[in-house]
């Protein structure tokens, strides 16, 4: 069980990741998929610096 904890905490901290990118307005593209996938829990703090995407239909 004990091997599982790290696969539970990378879940986790990706979910916790994508909500808080979709709160800002990012766009999930594959790159960044994959980068927080490679980072794991690191990827949290690097939500926050995203900019929010212009979105297509602007005034």
């Amino acid at each position: 069980m004990a091997t599982y904890i790290p696969v539970f905490v990378w879940t986790f901290s990706a979910v916790i990741c994508a909500y808080i990118a979709i709160k800002r307005g990012a766009r999930a593209t594959f790159m960044r998929s994959i980068i927080v996938a490679l980072i794991g829990p690191f990827a949290i703090p690097l939500a926050f610096v995203v900019k929010p995407e212009e979105s297509l239909h602007s005034e």
